[in-house]
């Protein structure tokens, strides 16, 4: 059986004070997206990470 791996994003929002971003921490990175999946619904997950932007082939040893 062929497997697959997929690499995803996920869309989430941080709210910064300069317009670049630059000022946005490492926690507030974390923040953002822990609450961005805990308050996503199953088909809200899904309209947040899909679709993959890259996906390949892998041996099965790799994929379990």
């Amino acid at each position: 059986m062929k497997r697959y791996s997929h690499a995803l994003d996920i869309a989430f929002e941080v709210i910064s004070s300069k317009s670049d971003g630059e000022d946005i921490t490492p926690t507030q990175l974390r923040m953002a997206i822990l609450k961005r999946v805990i308050e996503a619904n199953d088909t809200e997950i899904l309209d947040i990470c899909l679709p993959p932007f890259d996906s390949c082939e892998i041996d099965e040893e790799d994929g379990s």
